[in-house]
């Protein structure tokens, strides 16, 4: 099955085999997709509404991964399920991606599909993957800041949108970071913007956001202020708050996560 962004619980299982011809992975993994688009995601909580492609992670799948050819790396996966549209399909979804991580540069370009064959239909082979999207990405970082950029398109929607996004280190505990970011289906516009302050603190992180929307005729506002903390490598907390004064809604959160 696809494992999209919805789920509440992710299998890490999987079995793989490694060598000088790359590595193979049978299970629970990664989109190729997911890795392009180096330095875009900043925002430790208010981040972009962004129109992601079907789904970031992916079940019952064998994947591939190049071996790296000089900053150049090729990764694709095929997602084999139950069932599509109540008959056997074989294959529900693929995955594809290229890379290039050199020198602090980045680029990107992939392609994801997702079967949507519906009963009664002629289609067959790719012509049934409807949902297939694209993305794009470009971007470059230093130890003193970040720049990227980063596009997506979604077929079935006729939709796309774009990202612009930085950060600079004002010093190695303090940052201020910041996007630009429009989603776009047909005529219609939806433009956002977001600036950003972190500070360490020894394994404490603070934040302070905002975001502004602008959404049609109605202009929103989020604020956010939190800090992470990192107890041990396998142990982390959080607390924050957030408002927007779409609703005047208030939310107050505090969480401990442990992986075993």
């Amino acid at each position: 099955m696809v494992d999209d962004n919805d789920s509440k619980a992710v299998t890490e299982a999987k079995i793989g085999l490694k060598g000088n011809f790359g590595t193979v992975v049978l299970g629970h993994v990664d989109a190729p997709t997911a890795g392009v688009g180096k330095y875009v995601e900043q925002f430790e909580e208010l981040d972009d509404a962004e129109l992601e492609l079907p789904a970031d992670e992916l079940d019952n799948t064998i994947a591939y991964v190049s071996p790296d050819f000089n900053g150049v790396t090729f990764a694709g996966g095929v997602v084999f399920d139950e069932e599509q549209a109540g008959k056997k399909r074989g294959v529900d979804a693929y995955d594809v991606a290229v890379t290039y991580n050199a020198n602090g540069f980045h680029a990107g370009l992939g392609v994801q599909g997702v079967q949507t064959h519906v009963p009664g239909s002629k289609e067959h082979g790719l012509e049934s993957f409807k949902n297939a999207g694209k993305v794009l990405a470009v971007g470059y970082g230093n130890d003193q800041f970040e720049v990227g950029y980063k596009t997506t398109w979604f077929n079935k929607l006729d939709a796309g949108r774009f990202i612009v996004a930085g950060k600079y280190n004002i010093t190695p505990d303090a940052s201020v970071y910041a996007d630009v970011a429009s989603t776009y289906k047909d005529t219609g516009d939806n433009l956002t913007a977001g600036l950003g302050y972190k500070q360490k603190f020894g394994k404490t992180t603070a934040f302070a956001e905002y975001r502004f929307q602008e959404a049609g005729k109605d202009d929103v506002n989020k604020f956010a202020l939190g800090a992470n903390h990192e107890f041990s490598k396998r142990t982390e907390g959080w607390a924050k708050y957030t408002f927007t004064d779409e609703n005047n809604r208030s939310d107050i959160e505090v969480g401990l996560k442990t992986s075993f």
